[in-house]
């Protein structure tokens, strides 16, 4: 979906010109396109996605657009100015925006959140997945979960131990630090032990076996 935000702007009619995402620290940024929608007291609702039809993916990363309006081509008119930048985005609600110069340019800094996955006896793979395990807000990260050698799957919780699911699969969107368990159980197998006529066996009648344990009867 990309992300929304209302932008205000001081004159004429607003349209975009070009956009670049990724870290502000780097140069190596994704050319972005945007939509606009509405215009409502010289407000317009932006919606900004990879050209590449990928998500916005960094790490607290900046937005650079660049607009024009109607009267001023270039989109470098110094009397074009931006105010009132308001975060929609309904998967994050708290997007922190901020308008940087005028010149008919705005920059957006997306906040970047944690992701930490608990996952003993298996293993949890993220896509997209990030080597420091945070993403842009708005981010949707996919969890799959695969069991270790004798241990099956049983469900996801948060860190209050609420149960977020129990198939192996799990979309979360980053809009806040999240922590999210992986949680496993070990195999279990039933033994039916019974001994013939003149005979005994201890323990006898079904018993409880875990997977790749030994069980002793006499």
């Amino acid at each position: 979906p990309g992300l929304q935000f209302d932008l205000g702007f001081d004159k004429g009619i607003l349209s975009f010109v070009a956009g670049t995402v990724g870290p502000a620290s780097t140069a190596a940024n994704k050319t972005v396109s945007a939509r606009l929608y509405g215009a409502d007291n010289n407000t317009v609702r932006v919606i900004i996605f990879a050209t590449d039809n990928k998500d916005l993916i960094a790490n607290g990363v900046v937005a650079n657009l660049k607009f024009k309006v109607a009267d001023s081509p270039t989109g470098t008119s110094s009397a074009l100015s931006f105010a009132n930048i308001t975060a929609k985005d309904d998967a994050s609600p708290a997007n922190t925006v901020s308008s940087q110069g005028t010149n008919g340019s705005v920059s957006i800094t997306i906040p970047a959140y944690t992701l930490t996955i608990t996952n003993p006896n298996g293993t949890v793979t993220k896509s997209p997945d990030s080597a420091d395990s945070t993403y842009a807000s708005g981010t949707s990260v996919k969890l799959t979960a695969s069991a270790s050698a004798n241990y099956h799957f049983v469900n996801w919780t948060d860190g209050a131990e609420n149960v977020l699911g129990t198939a192996n699969e799990l979309t979360v969107v980053m809009n806040a630090d999240k922590g999210v368990n992986a949680n496993f159980a070990i195999n279990t197998y039933t033994i039916t032990a019974t001994a013939s006529a003149g005979g005994s066996i201890t323990p006898s009648g079904p018993v409880n076996v875990n997977s790749g344990a030994t069980q002793k009867f006499t």
